[in-house]
């Protein structure tokens, strides 16, 4: 056997160019809330129409998510007419003409105010079969299908027809929904309970483990979103049973077991929402009561929970009301190494390189996954026709793994634009950040190997090596744009629609 090169990679440092800004990632981190399917004559317009949506805007913070919330209040009690499955087409094309990996957490609903119209659950599985032809032409660009449909903006509760208080008609919507979605598509609900109950009255009730995680049965298809995060010592009602929102709360810890499979959104309460501090005992930023939602708070729970998605417009000045609000304040709160150790908190060696962080920065950079190589080991020299042994190894700095399924490869690159692909049979789901349990939270060494046989055909000279984890639907396969980045410091190009992230050099010789 021949020698080989082994490289030792950094993680991406503040200091680097850009080193303060997000790494652009698909399906992960800081998310918008923006309409979708907006129609002049809608009878809620709630979120910015897709002419105003703001992904540009906010590059340096790396959103690649918007919450498309589409309301169909004024189809409560008729079918949805051809111009707003028309509009909401539209808005795919547009989403998807981005070139910016953006994708849809896509949610459906009626009520708004407690006073617009609501549908039957009935009326709602009506929609759901005319929905069902937009949404299979669309998966590509849908993150995940939020099972709302029900009560004020789609949070299962306060129905107009008391829908939610109804198992029966819960679980038959839950049903509908999950009977929408292709096999490698996740829907989420607003409460563990619900999920529970609903699973119960279903007939298929049990708990999500790594058995039985990203299979098709129903439970480990049903992730969460917390529209109450860190809202009060409930999370607004989330977690309404003693002792609430920590650990000994059925739902809580049921959350924390199950959490590691599925996707997991949330969002704190709009700023208005938010208490002042006592004015016998002034607080700092801005004199907000943050004892539920400090930044220390925020990054141990979204950790903890695996959230993989939040909301970047509730709670922050610039994209909800020029009001100070929690993530402002989060943004002026610095962190340090010694806290997230103290906290077995994950980040790379060189995340504090030379400049200071602060706590924002941190959970925006560590929503979601955030996949660092460490070494990478390959033969220097090969033949056509001959064998090429390459060894990756990774670390998952993130909160979570890939929600959605993607193979990873080790792609060959040759100056002539020949370029050849290699399948490591490596699913991204299974990047977890420390293994499910562990109290320790240690992080996992994940390693890729593989031993290929070259083809015989093979042009000579120097080929480069390269990682590529891309959109596993064909349509965004050779978009770069859709495929995962390394948090290092690598070059990143894109060859022929492929977004890799280069490793080194070898040679073929005759």
């Amino acid at each position: 056997m021949g020698t080989q090169t082994r490289i030792t990679f950094q993680g991406l440092r503040p200091t680097a160019p850009n080193g303060r800004q997000a790494l652009m990632n698909p399906e992960r981190g800081l998310r918008f809330e923006i309409g979708t399917g907006r129609l002049d004559s809608d009878e809620v317009k709630h979120g910015v129409d897709s002419a105003h949506w703001p992904f540009r805007a906010w590059l340096h913070d790396g959103v690649s998510v918007g919450q498309g919330y589409c309301y169909l209040t004024q189809f409560h009690d008729s079918p949805i007419s051809d111009e707003k499955l028309a509009a909401i087409q539209r808005d795919f094309d547009i989403l998807r003409g981005l070139r910016l990996g953006a994708k849809f957490l896509l949610r459906f609903a009626y009520e708004f105010d407690g006073v617009t119209h609501g549908p039957t659950a009935e009326q709602i599985c009506r929609h759901m079969e005319q929905l069902k032809p937009v949404l299979d032409r669309n998966w590509d660009v849908v993150y995940v299908l939020q099972t709302g449909w029900v009560g004020l903006w789609g949070e299962f509760h306060t129905a107009i027809h008391q829908t939610e208080k109804d198992p029966a008609k819960t679980a038959m919507i839950v049903r509908g929904t999950l009977d929408l979605l292709p096999p490698d598509r996740c829907t989420m609900m607003r409460r563990m309970a619900y999920k529970r109950r609903d699973l119960e009255t279903l007939g298929c009730l049990e708990e999500v483990t790594a058995a039985t995680a990203f299979s098709q049965r129903p439970a480990a298809r049903i992730g969460f979103f917390n529209d109450g995060t860190l809202a009060n010592a409930s999370d607004g009602a989330t977690f309404p049973d003693p002792p609430y929102a920590v650990p000994g709360n059925q739902e809580f810890d049921y959350l924390v077991r199950e959490a590691p499979f599925l996707p997991v959104d949330g969002e704190l309460f709009w700023s208005d929402q938010v208490p002042p501090s006592d004015p016998a005992n002034p607080q700092p930023y801005h004199g907000l009561d943050l004892t539920y939602s400090s930044a220390a708070k925020a990054i141990a729970r979204l950790r903890l929970h695996h959230y993989s998605t939040f909301s970047y417009v509730h709670g922050f000045s610039g994209l909800e009301k020029p009001v100070y609000g929690v993530i402002d304040a989060w943004k002026e709160t610095p962190v340090a190494a010694a806290e997230l150790d103290a906290g077995h908190l994950p980040y790379s060696p060189d995340y504090f390189a030379g400049a200071p962080r602060t706590a924002f920065e941190y959970i925006r950079d560590h929503l979601g996954y955030r996949l660092e190589a460490q070494q990478a080991c390959f033969d220097n020299t090969v033949q056509p026709g001959g064998r090429l042994r390459i060894e990756l190894t990774l670390v998952n700095r993130g909160f979570a793994a890939p929600v959605n399924p993607r193979e990873l490869y080790f792609v060959l690159g040759h100056g002539s634009g020949e370029i050849l692909e290699i399948p490591t049979g490596v699913n991204a789901q299974t990047l977890q950040p420390y293994r499910p349990g562990d109290p320790a939270f240690t992080p996992l060494t994940h390693r890729i190997a593989v031993d290929a046989v070259l083809p015989a055909d093979l042009p000579a000279g120097e080929w480069t090596l390269a990682l590529w984890m891309p959109d596993s639907r064909k349509p965004l396969r050779l978009r770069a744009d859709y495929a995962i980045r390394l948090a290092n410091n690598l070059a990143w190009c894109d060859w022929g629609g492929r977004g890799v992230n280069t490793l080194g050099t070898f040679s073929v010789e005759r």
